[in-house]
């Protein structure tokens, strides 16, 4: 089966079986890897523009060092903060 948005590359399969993809609960089909990951795109980049807007004592730097698949667990686990941020 053919990604439902190149129809170039094969979708990504389960069990040797075409694996149907539910991203954000918003996108769904049967997509080859590169095209999953392009659907992600604007989804991480809100994500953290959320993030920032919500959490101002987490520094760009600290943001910019948490890899994109990992940013739903911001909220749940204290970053690493740089030496002296925060402080008044």
């Amino acid at each position: 089966m053919l990604c439902d948005t190149c129809h170039q590359r094969p979708a990504l399969t389960r069990n040797g079986e075409p694996a149907r993809l539910v991203l954000f609960g918003r996108i769904e089909g049967y997509f080859c890897a590169q095209c999953a990951l392009e659907h992600q795109i604007p989804f991480n980049a809100e994500l953290r523009r959320s993030i920032a807007e919500r959490a101002p004592d987490v520094t760009e730097e600290d943001l910019a060092a948490v890899p994109d698949q990992m940013l739903k667990f911001t909220m749940c686990f204290p970053l690493p903060t740089t030496p002296g941020a925060g402080e008044a």
